[in-house]
């Protein structure tokens, strides 16, 4: 690698740093999670621009590792300055040191190391420059920037394969995260495409397709409901559904075949591609058993914004008794509420950031 290869590598990395928080700055009046989903997603982003390869992000916290002299790691980017000759393992990492630097740091450093001028006044030229290059970047692929963030948003975490079908476009955003969805359940089979499906398809029902719906405490109830209740329809037994907010999800539908030992392989089951190919059929499918699930999901809903948590068996009694309702004939037609409701062994030359 020759000197000037080294300097354009720095400069690149030190471009792709610097756009989390200009990106995060521009989403300043939303919510903490909405904003760190921006940040992580601009790092993703702008690197891909740069011409280097994402491997994945993650919005979950991990407190114990310490960034900077008082905070900890809200997130990460990450991605390889060469190309992956082989896919990463399912549970690949970046390694992290005890300690982590900044992003200002970061950019600080390297300012350091390329400014014309070994001198404060030297550096901070540079710096300015960077900023402006990279404010413009961030402007010009915003619309990217947003749809890894709604994926980050939705998922808390996304594969390298994830961020290259959001960079790709194509498809509305809401498709795009349905795809994602429907691709991590393809490891358990269809039934578990049908559930993952449904559950945007009933908040679009339920909400009239409010975009900003899909994550309030009644979207989430209604989503989960639904996995919950398809997936039981087509004989899958229920362990948990939940709208309790963590790191990791606004909402979990747990089902007792998620927890088993012989599920497939990642490479035995439809690529990507393939299943977003499929994708119309998969989706006329799960509105129609939501559609007959209509009722049962709403009952379930509603105990969920009351209660927040319900185990396999309570939903599935709430469930039951809905459906026998329906057989008898004696209910009217559901609405929706109105108004506030509310690694090892992985040897690529990569830059996670934080």
């Amino acid at each position: 690698m020759t000197g000037d290869d080294l300097r354009s590598r720095m400069r690149n990395d030190a471009i792709a740093i610097a756009a989390g928080r200009i990106a995060e700055s521009k989403v300043a009046h939303l919510g903490s999670r909405e904003r760190i989903a921006h940040h992580e997603a601009a790092h993703i982003v702008i690197a891909a621009a740069l011409d280097l390869f994402p491997l994945s992000a993650s919005i979950i916290r991990q407190p114990h590792l310490k960034v900077g002299r008082n905070g900890h790691l809200r997130g990460y980017a990450w991605y390889s300055f060469q190309r992956p000759e082989n896919p990463l393992p399912a549970d690949a990492k970046p390694k992290w040191p005890e300690e982590s630097q900044t992003d200002r740091q970061r950019v600080a450093r390297y300012a350091l190391l390329l400014a014309d001028k070994i001198s404060w006044r030297g550096m901070l030229q540079w710096v300015h420059e960077l900023r402006s290059i990279t404010r413009q970047l961030v402007d010009d692929h915003w619309e990217q920037i947003q749809a890894v963030a709604s994926g980050l948003f939705e998922f808390s975490e996304v594969t390298r394969e994830e961020i290259e079908v959001l960079l790709k476009g194509g498809m509305r955003e809401d498709e795009l995260l349905d795809l994602i969805a429907a691709y991590r359940a393809s490891t358990h089979g269809e039934i578990h495409v049908m559930g993952a499906l449904a559950g945007s398809v009933a908040t679009a029902m339920m909400t009239g397709g409010n975009r900003a719906d899909r994550y309030r405490t009644w979207g989430v109830a209604l989503r989960e409901s639904a996995r919950a209740a398809v997936g039981t329809a087509l004989g899958l037994r229920l362990e948990e559904v939940s709208i309790v907010v963590d790191e990791c999800s606004l909402g979990r539908c747990r089902f007792a075949s998620d927890n088993g030992a012989d599920r497939p392989d990642r490479r035995d089951v439809p690529d990507i591609g393939e299943l977003q190919r499929d994708l119309p059929r998969l989706r006329q499918r799960a509105e129609q058993l939501v559609r007959a699930e209509l009722y049962p999901i709403h009952k379930v809903a509603e105990a969920l914004r009351t209660r927040l948590m319900l185990s396999g068996q309570e939903a599935t009694s709430i469930l039951d008794s809905a459906r026998d309702q329906l057989a008898r004939h004696v209910l009217t037609a559901p609405v929706a509420p109105t108004g506030n409701n509310q690694k090892e062994g992985v040897a690529y030359e990569s830059s996670a950031v934080a």
